[in-house]
């Protein structure tokens, strides 16, 4: 289920930069005027991608802690539980004193 919710966050980010690229190319096309090495639009098409790149990098190492945290709680079920539950008892415990 966690899973599940980080893989829809990150598709949903990458949904919204895609727009802002698309956005960017088609107000780009519009314009057609030669750019500058100082250009403010240059430079910010440039940390979009990099942003991007940043992004899927992101996603790729969640999808890779979650396949393993997956894995170990299929394979330690009764330790998995028990972690949860003391962690549950712990956070209770903590909030009920503030």
């Amino acid at each position: 289920m966690m899973a599940a919710n980080i893989h829809a966050e990150l598709d949903a980010l990458r949904a919204d930069l895609h727009k802002s690229l698309e956005f960017e190319r088609e107000t780009s096309a519009t314009k057609r005027a030669p750019r500058k090495d100082n250009d403010p639009a240059a430079k910010a098409l440039g940390a979009r991608t990099e942003a991007e790149e940043q992004l899927r990098e992101l996603g790729e190492v969640l999808s890779e802690y979650t396949g393993s945290i997956e894995d170990f709680v299929k394979e330690h079920q009764l330790a998995s539980t028990l972690a949860a539950f003391v962690l549950g008892v712990a956070i209770g415990r903590l909030m009920g004193r503030a």
